[in-house]
């Protein structure tokens, strides 16, 4: 039985939309066996301030932030207590500024234990209207830019979040295996993004064997350097908290900063295989005769441009996520030795080298791909086609 091209569209498309009910249907019916905290009494709602009966309020000394107090009247419009109106002690420190003004919403986070009197407090600005304006802002510009492409580029997008919110972060939290569940997520995300945007090709094909090789060099070149600067996801900061969950849960600590790399510099090897394999698909469509070797060679001088911009990329991303921490070790006054030996920076490093490696490395592999693969499939699609 033969299936034509629109036939297979349709099949992997459906199997797309199978794959996110199933892990939706997971993800909804799963069952959190550990929590740190006991949150059943607690509930964060929206509630409108009705009216600022009195408050205290002065600039700090640097003049940057406001500090003091604000005693409000607040009307819950959502949740159980929706309707109900409560009076709230707001206190503005530098940590924990949220300034209520009349009219505006907050929200509220209602403590409501049994046999014992209701406690109020601010939590924050009511944010997520805003949150969704701009995330569809950014895709209505990725649209608008993109046409049909930056379309199906958004989606790809959403599916890859949701991939990584709804699939590899429970499945590390039950204690799978942070490596596998994280290359099965590298390795969907990457086969659907690509299929949306080349659909059903050997471009497409080519695309998805670079990435995932890009990926799992990422990986090994973390291992070795994890290795030669003994470090472990039991040196971060975030390590008592691991510690607890994983007594429970089973988490396996050791392989999260390794699915942190891979998840890190996923978009970034792909963005380079893509754009090898695209460069050098016209490259062939326009001269057919051109050699494996001479493709390989013309993928390998597009790909020194790219070298540059795309480490670059990688490297000031690290640094600029680590900015406040690097304030901080200024503060503290650390020698040379001290800072070059700190956990932290030995992390950061290995994280920012390993994935500017793994893309510099994935050059030569796409090229490889292509200048194999292009030729072989020109002369199938030629001997199929009875020329």
């Amino acid at each position: 039985m033969k299936f034509s091209y629109r036939g297979i569209n349709i099949l992997i498309n459906a199997a797309i939309v199978l794959l996110i009910i199933l892990i939706t249907w997971s993800f909804l019916n799963q069952e959190i066996g550990y929590k740190r905290y006991e949150t059943a009494t607690l509930s964060y709602n929206k509630a409108k301030v009705l009216k600022i009966n009195k408050q205290e309020l002065a600039l700090d000394g640097s003049g940057e932030y406001i500090t003091g107090y604000q005693e409000i009247r607040v009307k819950f419009v959502s949740g159980e207590e929706k309707g109900k109106e409560v009076e709230i002690v707001n206190a503005l420190t530098a940590t924990h500024n949220v300034m209520a003004k009349t009219g505006h919403t907050l929200i509220i986070c209602s403590d409501v234990p049994e046999n014992a009197e209701s406690y109020y407090t601010v939590y924050n600005y009511y944010r997520s209207p805003f949150i969704w304006l701009i995330i569809l802002a950014f895709l209505g510009i990725i649209a608008l830019i993109g046409g049909k492409k930056g379309i199906k580029s958004g989606i790809s997008l959403l599916l890859t979040f949701f991939l990584i919110l709804c699939y590899l972060l429970p499945a590390m939290y039950r204690g799978e295996s942070p490596l596998f569940s994280t290359v099965i997520t590298a390795a969907l995300s990457t086969a659907i993004s690509l299929y949306y945007l080349n659909g059903l090709s050997y471009r497409t094909l080519i695309g998805i064997l670079s990435t995932t090789m890009g990926i799992i060099i990422t990986g090994i070149l973390f291992f070795i350097i994890s290795k030669l600067l003994t470090i472990s996801g039991y040196q971060t900061d975030e390590a008592e908290s691991m510690i607890l969950i994983s007594q429970s849960t089973g988490l396996q600590i050791k392989g999260i900063l390794f699915a942190g790399v891979l998840i890190a510099s996923l978009g970034a090897v792909m963005d380079i295989a893509v754009s090898i394999g695209s460069s050098l698909y016209e490259i062939y469509s326009l001269n057919p005769a051109i050699t494996g070797k001479e493709l390989f060679k013309s993928g390998m001088n597009i790909g020194k441009d790219m070298i540059g911009t795309m480490t670059n990329t990688l490297i000031l991303a690290y640094a600029g996520s680590s900015l406040m921490t690097l304030l901080i070790f200024i503060s503290y006054g650390l020698q040379y030795h001290q800072l070059l030996s700190s956990d932290y920076l030995a992390i950061e490093l290995g994280q920012a080298i390993a994935g500017s490696a793994a893309v510099v490395i994935t050059i030569p592999v796409a090229s490889a791909f292509c200048s194999l693969g292009y030729p072989h499939f020109n002369k199938k699609t030629r001997h199929d086609n009875g020329g």
